[in-house]
């Protein structure tokens, strides 16, 4: 059967009825799918429209915080706090626009990267935060003696954005004084990278929608209270979807959580050809 166009698209579904029926169910989602789609375009509609005027509070406030005065002194502090982190909103809700149409595999850059370097640099980047909280890092490499230089390709740039999310989060669940473990293990088929902390670990709320927008985690279970756009994990998951791999969380036998990102690697094995 040829589709014309003009045809609305169905959905067709079979169940096994008493006495050997059938039942049959035909429904349409492109009124769905246009909504989502709609509702996508107007979220970044309005980001974009929020950079200019933003950008520009910016500059009122900073100009306002170099003529302060002690009457005035902590509601410019809170001024310039409100515009920075509703500036950082709007530029992770024009990030993750931008990575949802990205065709995973393509339109990203294809450099090849040292995830043990990319790990390092990430960690030196998020490491004054760290050290508020007494916290250290150990990064545990595992090596398959069969694999022989294994190579991923990919986007540096957004991947160091996607582990600085993961170890931030970390960074913000660890008590004080703990330890941060990243593992880094390659496979002849994935490079696993794994960022594990010694927190009160993921609720059932947290593992059915830690990669939705906006969704955070009950602040109660954790001291320090910085706030984020909501946005850090659905990015990540976007940015392993766009390099070909995937992201989980899981919680710890031994308390604490952990989230791995896996990517694909072009390896040689030894002894191969």
């Amino acid at each position: 059967m040829e589709w014309e166009e003009g045809q609305e698209e169905l959905e067709a579904f079979a169940f096994n009825g008493q006495l050997g029926s059938v039942a049959i169910l035909l429904q349409s989602r492109r009124s769905l799918e246009a909504q989502l789609e709609q509702q996508e375009r107007w979220v970044s509609d309005v980001a974009h429209e929020l950079k200019t005027p933003l950008t520009a509070l910016l500059l009122v406030g900073d100009s306002l915080a170099s003529n302060v005065t002690d009457q005035n002194a902590v509601l410019v502090e809170r001024l310039l706090k409100e515009l920075r982190r509703m500036q950082d909103l709007v530029g992770d809700l024009l990030e993750l626009s931008r990575l949802e149409n990205v065709i995973p595999g393509v339109g990203i850059r294809n450099e090849e990267i040292d995830l043990n370097g990319l790990l390092n640099d990430v960690w030196h980047s998020i490491r004054p935060l760290a050290e508020e909280k007494n916290l250290t890092v150990q990064i545990v490499q595992e090596n398959d003696s069969t694999i022989h230089h294994p190579i991923v390709v990919g986007d540096q740039r957004r991947l160091h954005r996607a582990f600085l999310n993961l170890i931030d989060n970390a960074v913000k669940f660890s008590p004080m004084g703990t330890e941060i473990t990243i593992e880094l293990q390659y496979t002849p088929d994935w490079a696993r990278v794994g960022i594990r902390d010694q927190g009160v670990g993921l609720s059932q709320q947290d593992m059915d929608h830690m990669f939705d927008r906006f969704y955070r985690g009950d602040t109660s279970r954790y001291r320090q209270q910085r706030g984020g756009s909501g946005l850090g994990l659905a990015i990540v998951q976007q940015i392993a979807l766009t390099h070909g791999g995937w992201v989980f969380g899981e919680n710890n036998s031994n308390g604490g959580a952990r989230f791995e990102l896996r990517l694909p690697v072009r390896s040689i094995l030894q002894g191969g050809v």
